[in-house]
């Protein structure tokens, strides 16, 4: 008699001895049929898990806008655009930027897209006629500097920039709400669900690396084009939206697999099995714990197949399924075995 527990919303269900191969049961025994769950928990859970997701991404996509990711006294700039008070210059005696001293150079906080931006780094780094201190070195020989090769590829590099941040958003989006509803609907048969919790685990684990890899790439690229490259302290290096954007990487991270975690373990399942082998992922997910449940469900199995086998085969009539089941048993699920031991006490009954 199945027993309903008001607490935690849960009914006890199938026995272990008595459980299908083929369907997956929480740590109550009840079978999952594919629907919600009737885990109140796990959906109140689910659902705060979401809200404060939802929160992260909404900033993540608001992050990628603004101008604040990399700066430093005379710049901040970001995906779309650049802002600034100062104009720069290539100083030939030190063979570096430098705040540009001559007239007009300062001027009231402004902003100007990044492909504009690039253009007048053009200017300052490309253009000899517009370096500083170019009579202080008689021998003076116009090469291409590092500013003037970074600023031809600004666009390649902040194009990269937008795909690697909104792919994470993307990708921390599908899978954090991939791994909610696989939480709230499991699948019935134990080899999916055991599949999802996996593709969900990766997801969790590898998205957060696109936007860390591009803070590095852009703490390459920004200071060569004069972004971050008079202040150089941990305040620039994590400027604005970059810190927004790993903050709620790592909150994106740690909600996502602390539901994930926390969910299976509310089951009864275990996240991953690396008894992988024969008996595969599916049965731990069923029976959550030692190699001996496993072996024992997978035994199971491979019985069920065999009878099925051997039933629908020419034997005798008197042989009643439950007959070819304790052989099956008995024979460890060898059919030539089984099929040998039916048709002799087939003859004999006769």
């Amino acid at each position: 008699m199945a027993r309903s527990d008001e607490e935690d919303g849960v009914v006890e269900g199938v026995p272990l001895a008595e459980r299908l191969p083929d369907i997956l049961y929480d740590k109550h025994g009840v079978a999952v049929d594919g629907k919600l769950t009737k885990d109140r928990l796990i959906i109140y859970v689910a659902a705060a898990s979401f809200v404060v997701l939802l929160v992260s991404w909404s900033v993540q996509w608001v992050a990628l806008t603004m101008p604040q990711w990399h700066a430093d006294a005379y710049h901040n700039a970001g995906m779309f655009e650049c802002c600034g008070v100062r104009d720069l210059a290539f100083d030939v005696a030190t063979s570096s930027l430098v705040p540009d001293p001559r007239p007009g150079a300062i001027h009231e906080y402004r902003c100007q897209s990044v492909e504009s931006y690039g253009e007048d780094v053009k200017r300052w780094t490309c253009d000899p006629m517009n370096f500083l201190n170019r009579s202080s070195d008689p021998n003076f020989v116009y090469q291409e500097n590092d500013a003037c090769v970074a600023s031809k590829l600004l666009h390649t590099f902040i194009t990269a920039s937008k795909i690697f941040q909104a792919t994470t958003t993307a990708l921390s989006m599908l899978s954090g709400t991939s791994t909610i509803v696989f939480m709230l609907w499991p699948d019935k048969e134990p080899k999916k669900s055991s599949r999802n919790g996996l593709l969900a685990l990766l997801g969790i684990v590898l998205t957060p690396w696109m936007c860390v890899i591009d803070l590095f790439i852009q703490n390459g690229y920004w200071p060569r084009v004069g972004v971050g490259y008079f202040q150089r302290d941990a305040r620039y290096f994590l400027h604005g939206a970059a810190q927004a954007s790993i903050l709620t990487s790592s909150v994106d991270f740690f909600v996502q697999f602390f539901f994930l975690q926390w969910a299976t373990h509310r089951y009864g399942w275990k996240l991953v099995n690396f008894n992988i082998g024969e008996v595969g992922m599916g049965p731990s997910l069923s029976f959550g714990g030692t190699s001996v449940e496993r072996l024992e469900m997978q035994n199971r199995k491979k019985v069920k197949q065999a009878v099925d086998t051997v039933m629908a085969m020419d034997i005798p009539e008197s042989m009643t399924r439950k007959d070819v089941e304790r052989i099956a048993v008995a024979k460890k699920a060898d059919i030539n075995l089984i099929i040998e031991e039916v048709m002799a006490k087939g003859a004999v009954s006769k």
